[in-house]
This record gives C-alpha cells, structure tokens and sequence, in this order.
C-alpha cells in the first residue's frame, strides 16, 4: 500500500486523487512499493484500485501514453532497505574507525536500490519470488558485484559458505532480457589472473544483456583489523590488469570490459580516449570520469565568453588525481592571471593507501592547508555529503568558520570547474 504525498499531473488530478488516499492495488497485485508505481506508471493503461480517507475503495481505469506519468509522490515507499550479509574481504564498512556517524556503518545490497539509483549488489540475498518479480516486470538494467564467476573464489571474496554462484541467475536473466552491468572489483593474488579472464570470457557469453563489465581495484584502508590479508594493486599488478583486459577487449573487437581510472592512475598509463567509453556506462564506477571531466573542460575552455576574477585560489584534490588536475590548472594558468594552488591531500584518516578524493576528509584537508592562503577554497563535491559534511562529520560550515575565507564546492563536471577556478560562475 502506498500513501499518496503529492498530486502533480493534470491526468491525476482529474482522475481526482487527492493527498492521503492510499493505492492498494496495481492491475489486482498488491501495491507493494514504490517500484510497483514506477513500473505501471510506464504503461499506457492499467487498473489501479483506491482507498479515500473516509475508507471507500474504488477501482480507476487508467488511460494515458506511456509516456507520461501521474505525477504522483507518496510519504512511504515501502522500501526498507535490504541489509547485507555477506562477510566480504574488501568491505569498505568493515574498514572504518569507530564513532562515526550511524549511517556509514549501513551495508545494504538491495537489488531495488541497484535499480533505482544504481548501487552494485552480489544478489546472494535474492528470495525466488524477488527474482520471478524481476523477470515479470522486467525491471532492469541491474547492476550486479560479480567478482568471480567461479563459485570457490566468489565465495571466498565475499566471505560465505552458502552457495552463490552467480552464473544460473545471470543466465536466467539473460534468457529472459534482463539487462546488466557488473562490475569485478579485483584482489591481486585472488582473482585477477587466469580467474579474471575466465570471469571476462564467461561474462561475453551473456551479451547483449550483459551490456559492460567494470574493472575496479580493490581499496583498503589502515583499519583492517581482523580482516584478511588483501595485496594492494601497485603499479605493476595494475600494469597486469590493463594489459589482460586490453587483450581481451582487442579480441572480442570493441570495449566490453571498461577498467577503472584508478587502475590507470596507478600504473601510471594514459587514460583512453573519449572514443573508447561510448556513452559511459559505468561512470559512476569511476570508468571513463576523468576523460570526460577533461573533454568538459577542453569544451568549455574553447568558450570565449569568459569573466576571469584576478585572485588566489587553492584547489583540493586526492592523491590519485593530483597530477590530472594539476594539469588543468596549468591551462588556466597559461591563459589567465590568476594564482593557483593545487594542493594534493593525503588521506591520514584513512590511510595513504587511499587516495581517491571522494574518501577526503575535513580534518586531513584542514591540517595539510592551514598554511596556506587564498581567496577562495574549491572542494569537490565528492568529498562532502549533500555538499553539507565531510566523512569525519566536520560540516562545510564549520570548515568554513576555520578557513575565514569563501569555500566554493565544485561539481564533478569540467565546464564548472574551469568556470569556478577562474570566478566566472
């Protein structure tokens, strides 16, 4: 059952449904959740059954295109989030300190969250009916944490007994059009090698609905206590992975597997042209993000139409990008007069082994810049939540009132950094 919050469309209002009614039923299946709303609410006619705040049930006959929507937003979506229970080796919550705030330590692996908003899940929580659910409404695309398509070494990545081979669902999906993005999140020593290969060999097998696999390295921070031994991806394992997937990628005849920034980063390898990434599938992976932040900025700096502030500026940035952002600044250098310092801060709080930007935390960047001045402080916005507070619960307000200068946080977007570096925004 779903409470209705909001009206919005003109369909919806004169069907009359008003604020507080209830939705019980979709075509005579019970209004679970909120995906049972988005699902019918793409059909062009369905029977949807009403609850009004006096109790009176009624059945409305919905006719509409397809592609519009009853606009409707409701105060409960009935979607109380599925928690993990898998023990894997590399699990991020698993390696943060103690006392943070409540919300870091929530491990979910919700496959209505992965179609939502993309999350990565293992689906080894998957009920039968969760699944025949999926394949009826087919819902998808889903984005799937394989890692290992054999059973033994997926079962030892994600720490369980139970069984969770993944390949019978994949195909089930696959027969039946579900369409998929995995990702491999690599353990040297574990499964990269010949295990990566076979992973990429058997995961080809599955396309088209298989649409892209991501490549990502495996991240560890210094509070891995009773946790096993995971060798970090260094620059020649990194090497290693670049060179298998490449291979593979070269003889299928086109970009299947998509390998991670970072993975690049760390060899220490030219990131691949804009060509290679199509519409970038696994972005928000880190596959292909700092190309186009870099074909955003290039774009941008093209523009004429500008209105540089002569002033300071300290941008901040993680290990792993520094030199790539560094790079941009010295185009604007070249062209503009203004001064830039583009400060690489290292992750104390988490480890020096950590070196992405979205894993920054206030302390670190307040410590490592408090001798140094500007006129403005650019963040990126990965680094905050809600661009209101740091990982350490340090708030962008508190940080402000530390710094006593403006701090301006940038989108993951090059135009808008070229914009906010020069003060033209």
């Amino acid at each position: 059952m779903l409470i209705i919050k909001s009206v919005q469309s003109r369909i919806a209002k004169k069907l009359k449904l008003k604020k507080n009614y209830k939705i019980l039923s979709f075509n005579g299946e019970v209004a679970e959740d909120f995906l049972d709303y988005i699902y019918f609410d793409s059909k062009d006619n369905f029977l949807m059954e009403i609850e009004n705040e006096k109790g009176n049930k009624s059945t409305l006959q919905i006719n509409k295109n397809c592609d519009e929507t009853l606009g409707l937003s409701f105060y409960n979506d009935n979607l109380e989030i599925k928690r993990c229970k898998n023990n894997c080796i590399f699990c991020f919550v698993k390696q943060l300190p103690a006392n943070m705030r409540d919300s870091l330590y929530i491990k979910d692996d919700d496959w209505r969250m992965s179609f939502l908003y993309g999350n990565f899940v293992t689906l080894t929580n998957l009920t039968k009916e969760e699944k025949n659910k999926i394949i009826r409404r087919k819902i998808s695309p889903l984005y799937i944490s394989v890692h290992s398509m054999n059973l033994e070494v997926r079962k030892s990545v994600l720490g369980i007994n139970k069984n969770c081979d993944i390949k019978p669902l994949l195909k089930e999906f696959h027969e039946n059009n579900i369409k998929m993005h995995c990702q491999i999140v690599v353990c040297p020593g574990i499964n990269d090698g010949n295990d990566l290969q076979n992973s990429l060999n058997e995961l080809y097998m599955l396309r088209p609905e298989v649409e892209s696999i991501a490549i990502v390295p495996v991240g560890l921070s210094k509070f891995r206590k009773n946790l096993p031994y995971i060798k970090p991806v260094d620059k020649q394992s990194a090497k290693d992975i670049i060179e298998l997937v490449d291979k593979f990628n070269n003889h299928i005849g086109f970009k299947f597997a998509c390998i991670a920034d970072e993975l690049y980063l760390k060899a220490e390898v030219p990131i691949p042209k804009e060509s290679d990434y199509g519409d970038y599938p696994q972005l928000e992976n880190g596959v292909g993000m700092l190309r186009l932040f870099e074909s955003q900025f290039n774009d941008e700096y093209e523009c004429d139409n500008f209105n540089p502030q002569k002033r300071r500026v300290l941008v901040v940035t993680g290990t792993s990008a520094f030199e790539f952002i560094n790079k941009l600044c010295d185009k604007i250098r070249k062209r503009f007069e203004i001064d830039i310092i583009c400060k690489e801060i290292i992750n104390n709080f988490f480890g020096d082994s950590v070196t992405v930007s979205g894993l920054l935390t206030g302390k670190d960047i307040l410590e490592q810049t408090k001798n140094l001045t500007a006129d403005e402080i650019l963040l990126p916005e990965n680094c905050l939540k809600d661009n209101e507070i740091f990982l350490d619960d340090i708030t962008l307000n508190e940080f402000k009132k530390i710094k006593n200068c403006k701090v301006t946080v940038t989108e993951n977007n090059g135009a808008d950094f070229l914009r906010k570096v020069i003060g033209d925004c």
